[in-house]
């Protein structure tokens, strides 16, 4: 597909660029930022289709044929007046789900809201990725590869951010009249809820774990809560509920400072942190292969140079093709 001449409307109306917003994976973010890196000029068009996108998701009240009607003929009043995209549909359904974010906006007199109003910020990491973020409030994020973060424009009372992947979170504490105002993690399982502190949050396959490094977090899900101290690693998954582990905070924030520590790792778990930074796929035939323990570390850079290291280290037969990895031992 060719988005170089791609506008606003060709964004919204894409079936894959949908896909990416709604349900970001290792593969499309990938992609995307590939093309932006080679097309920066259409990030501003990006981003805003994006943001357009994610406001459509938030609104779930269908509306009616004469709520669709009155909202085409506020649209088109107002076009001389507004620097607005004219969004023709392709179908009826996507112009069912525009009108209806449209009419929201339409109601208040300020059509141009779709372009010049604050959105949420939006990141997102590729294979090998870190991003450093600096939330409004001064605490500092780091992403790790293949992961997204969000967060409102404007936070109203407690801060919430929405991840998805991995992220290292330095919390500032922060004060009102009414107390400390809350951060709130937000992943797809479960809600980590802060007021100043330093903690890993891992959301993937429907799994979320936590890592607290210092201070303390409540942990809420589906009306259960916990609470964690220094040194403790929690996992939730929807069947298994909250599992609480002792940890070494450092074996799980080290990719932080681009370090993967193979210590007390097996080849198998270690396999799955590669796949989830570089978006490989990885296959080891042999379980007992799979749970050879390992030592050490090794530096986060190119995934060929991991591989290579691992494969002189522990005689291992590594095969990649693309993103496609096979491990054996040598002698097999």
């Amino acid at each position: 597909m060719d988005y170089q001449h791609y506008n606003f409307k060709d964004f919204v109306q894409d079936e894959s660029f949908q896909q990416w917003v709604y349900h970001p994976d290792a593969q499309s973010n990938a992609f995307w930022e590939s093309w932006l890196a080679r097309n920066p000029e259409k990030r501003p068009v990006v981003d805003m289709a994006r943001q357009f996108l994610l406001l459509l998701q938030r609104n779930e009240t269908p509306l009616s044929d004469q709520q669709v009607a009155a909202t085409l003929q506020n649209i088109h009043r107002r076009r001389q007046e507004t620097p607005v995209v004219h969004m023709a549909p392709r179908t009826r359904r996507p112009l069912l789900q525009w009108a209806a974010a449209v009419l929201l906006l339409v109601a208040t007199g300020v059509v141009a809201y779709l372009y010049f109003a604050p959105r949420d910020h939006f990141y997102a990491t590729g294979n090998g990725e870190q991003e450093v973020i600096m939330l409004p409030d001064g605490s500092e994020v780091v992403l790790n590869a293949n992961s997204t973060l969000r967060y409102p424009a404007h936070w109203h009372g407690q801060r919430d951010v929405y991840l998805e992947g991995e992220a290292f979170f330095s919390v500032r504490k922060l004060q009102h009249d009414t107390g400390a105002v809350k951060l709130i993690v937000h992943t797809p399982e479960l809600a980590v809820e802060v007021l100043g502190t330093r903690f890993n949050v891992r959301s993937r396959d429907q799994r979320t774990r936590v890592v607290l490094e210092e201070g303390k977090v409540r942990l809420a899900a589906d009306g259960e809560a916990m609470l964690m101290k220094p040194g403790e690693l929690v996992e939730y998954a929807a069947q298994e509920r909250f599992v609480k582990h002792t940890a070494e905070p450092r074996q799980y924030t080290a990719w932080v400072e681009r370090e993967l520590i193979l210590e007390n790792r097996t080849l198998g778990e270690v396999s799955t942190i590669l796949e989830d930074i570089y978006g490989l796929r990885i296959s080891i035939p042999d379980t007992a292969v799979a749970n050879m323990p390992l030592y050490g570390s090794v530096y986060l850079g190119e995934a060929d140079a991991i591989l290579e290291i691992l494969s002189l280290s522990y005689q291992l037969k590594i095969d990649r093709q693309e993103e496609h990895v096979t491990i054996r031992k040598k002698d097999q």
